[in-house]
């Protein structure tokens, strides 16, 4: 081989060289300042060097760090630095579950290999920095469980947004106090998202009808808000949702036409002002399991075909149901049905029935009715559900109400 070849092939190694111990010496300058501010870090974080000694919840890829796990780590009580940026080769940065506070640093839009971004159930503080609109690689963002507040950012012609996120699949927004409108521009055809989660905030304004151009979307949670108006019609477009939840809104209109959803499970719509209704026709949708539609404004007689065999819940309670109710045969032994606080003058099948019904507070309940669908408001409640002596609880993202009164993942 050529000298001159030879020479300049080793310069140009030594030039390679030198720029990646420039990048591990970043690396471990990050970790150790974090090591040094941090209390209670995992027993095995010692030495220098974070990827030569694995540090717990620490992986490297050639020297480099590319995650950073500390999740569940409820000592860790401290800010999270704007040096975390130094951290170029980040692909997961997951600290769920620990003691984080103030605010999420703006320099997080520097990571721009990040895939996954997981920062929920901490105590983080102040906007969603809308340089998160620049992660590109971004397939997971969690952020709820915090006190983050403010609006959801989108981009202007100075600043990014969430909307630049074509290739996220998860918005986990829920459990902060997130305020302002719902902006239309944070939807777009050529998103990848499957989960939009955004529940017990303090959003308002309306639903906007973009939404419907996520044709990729599976489940969306915008429960327990301030959202009002109608919900449109576009949304009902999203042929791949299952999981539709818009309880505890303000919301107004006629209830949405869900027909054609097929691949609805779980509808809950419960505490808003929709107009009076007959039950909708959408109720025998396939796959429906679940249809909460407490105090919803529905009225008249419910259709038998309702009860259909792969239902599991339904709650029509403080409604204006009437007439008869006629369950057919072809229910599930396992069904919870609550139709309370309605006006329900007979029951077809009051000699015989094997799944849990609650019609107390309807006129076939009256005083001194023994029937145990009368009893107090009480049904035989199936084993793995809480009682009802649980006191109020509002679980977080993704848990739910145990028998033991606990909020638990299920």
């Amino acid at each position: 081989m050529d000298r001159r070849i030879r020479l300049w092939m080793m310069i140009c190694f030594c030039q390679v060289m030198v720029i990646a111990a420039v990048t591990d010496s970043n690396d471990l300058a990050v970790l150790n300042t974090l090591k040094s501010r941090w209390q209670n870090l995992p027993p095995n974080w010692k030495g220098s060097d974070p990827c030569g000694s694995n540090w717990e919840g620490i992986k490297c890829t050639n020297s480099r760090v590319t995650t950073l796990d500390l999740s569940y780590n409820k000592g860790i009580k401290a800010v999270l630095p704007p040096s975390i940026q130094n951290l170029k080769s980040l692909t997961t940065l997951l600290l769920v579950g620990c003691s984080f506070m103030g605010p999420i640093p703006d320099s997080m839009g520097s990571l721009n290999q990040l895939v996954f971004l997981g920062l929920n159930n901490n105590s983080f503080t102040g906007p969603i920095p809308p340089s998160i609109g620049n992660l590109n690689n971004l397939s997971w963002l969690d952020l709820s469980d915090n006190q983050l507040s403010g609006p959801i950012p989108v981009s202007n012609p100075t600043a990014p947004g969430l909307d630049n996120l074509v290739t996220t699949k998860h918005f986990h927004l829920s459990d902060n106090q997130l305020s302002g409108s719902i902006r239309s521009q944070l939807f777009n055809s050529n998103m990848s998202l499957i989960h939009f989660i955004v529940n017990n905030n303090q959003l308002s304004g309306p639903i906007p009808a973009s939404i419907g151009s996520v044709q990729t979307l599976e489940v969306i949670r915008l429960d327990s808000n301030w959202l009002t108006g109608d919900v449109p019609q576009k949304l009902t477009e999203l042929k791949s949702v299952s999981e539709l939840h818009l309880s505890n809104n303000n919301l107004t209109g006629p209830i949405p036409d869900l027909s054609g959803m097929n691949s609805l499970s779980y509808v809950d719509m419960t505490s808003n002002s929709f107009e009076y209704s007959d039950i909708p026709a959408w109720f025998t949708l396939p796959s429906l399991t679940t249809i909460l539609m407490g105090m919803t404004q529905l009225q008249g007689e419910i259709p038998s075909g309702v009860f259909q065999a792969q239902l599991e819940r339904l709650v029509l309670s403080s409604n204006r149901l009437n007439g008869t109710l006629d369950v057919g045969n072809s229910y599930s032994s396992d069904l919870i049905v609550d139709l309370s606080d309605n006006f329900i003058t007979n029951f077809t099948q009051s000699s015989g029935y094997n799944f849990s019904l609650n019609l107390d507070n309807n006129p076939i309940c009256e005083v001194g009715e023994t029937a145990r669908y009368c009893a107090g408001g009480k049904p035989d409640t199936p084993k793995g559900l809480p009682t009802n002596s649980c006191p109020l609880a509002r679980c977080g993202s993704n848990k739910v109400l145990s028998p033991k009164c606990k909020c638990t993942k299920p």
